[in-house]
């Protein structure tokens, strides 16, 4: 037991000395210096005089006696770590958060719509989101309609930092591209609803993925609603329509989950929440505070029920992706994702 305590008093006063050199380097906030400070001392103290902590061992039944005094140490140690943790995952949101600030207005002020009279003049733009997609992109652009119910039909590819040809691909079959770096799927769709809404006169946004596993044709479908003064947001579902084969069961499975639970959340039905495919009224989109750079379609259904927005189901059709390689992540981190977008937005 002694050697713990010298072990634990040598971390501590060790971490001080170096908290405290990092902070007057500049390397450190103060509010970071402090709380390390704190726990730095709270160790000390435990190794000074275990039984200043006697109060709070006993108020949670770690008493003396059969190592119960250690385990209660590595209990609330591993409850200080995962409130850390949780601490940090907050300010990376938080940076993040300005790098994609900081990479919007860049692409802003970078788009000029006054160099592409196909944006200015369309009525319905498509948003296509494409990160290293060189070979499916064309067909998606080949196959979209150019004018609904006598409404101009545009698309707007934002090229998502790809390193393959994407973007001139994109370009060639009479795409607009605006450029972002890589910062994922809904941080690119963040940027075209700013671009589009800010500089263009569109009345409705539509996005779909460049994978090729929607179907172009079905936008018609999409904004038929909105066209018809009957929904501020459509939603395509595959669930309502038609797929093939998902790529695993328990992606499946997943998304009846998630659509069940922010269908509960919302008060709402949503039978596919993580559809490709999603239309809106121009004007609705910018009543919405979308932030999550990924996982963002809880995040936009959960939003747009909130602000009260008219919501409608389509059924869409879902294909295997046609080329390329899926830019998901495994099971487990893709859930933890969907979880997280769920969760923050919820609470904010």
């Amino acid at each position: 037991m002694i050697e713990l305590r010298i072990i634990g008093i040598t971390v501590a006063l060790l971490a001080i000395v170096f908290v405290t050199l990092r902070y007057r380097a500049g390397g450190m906030r103060r509010i970071d210096m402090l709380i390390a400070w704190v726990l730095s001392l709270g160790i000390l103290g435990l190794g000074i005089y275990p039984d200043m902590y006697a109060p709070v061992f006993n108020a949670l039944n770690f008493t003396e006696g059969n190592n119960r005094r250690i385990i209660g140490v590595l209990v609330i140690s591993n409850v200080i770590l995962f409130m850390l943790y949780i601490r940090t995952m907050g300010l990376s949101d938080l940076a993040q958060r300005d790098i994609r600030r900081l990479v919007q207005q860049m692409a802003q002020q970078s788009f000029d719509p006054q160099a592409h009279e196909q944006l200015r003049e369309a009525d319905i733009i498509l948003i296509i989101a494409a990160y290293n997609e060189e070979e499916t992109i064309s067909d998606v652009l080949d196959r979209v309609p150019r004018e609904i119910d006598g409404l101009k039909v545009a698309h707007l590819v934002v090229n998502d930092g790809s390193v393959d040809a994407t973007g001139a691909i994109a370009k060639h079959h009479g795409a607009v591209v605006a450029h972002t770096i890589n910062l994922g799927q809904g941080a690119a769709y963040q940027t075209a609803y700013q671009l589009v809404t800010s500089k263009l006169k569109a009345k409705i946004i539509a996005v779909t993925d460049a994978d090729g596993q929607t179907v172009p044709g079905e936008l018609e479908r999409m904004v038929r609603p909105i066209i018809a003064d009957e929904a501020d947001f459509v939603n395509g579902s595959r669930m309502l329509g038609h797929y093939e084969e998902p790529e695993s069961t328990i992606r499946a499975l997943g998304v009846r989950f998630f659509s069940r639970l922010v269908s509960l959340m919302t008060g709402t039905k949503v039978t596919d929440v993580s559809s490709p495919w999603r239309a809106f009224r121009a004007d609705a989109v910018q009543r919405l505070h979308l932030r999550q750079p990924q996982f963002q379609a809880s995040e936009l259904f959960i939003e747009a029920m909130r602000k009260g927005l008219r919501y409608k189901e389509v059924p869409t059709t879902m294909l295997r992706r046609q080329g390329g390689e899926t830019r998901k992540p495994s099971t487990v981190p893709y859930a933890w994702g969907f979880v997280k977008a769920i969760v923050t937005t919820w609470m904010r």
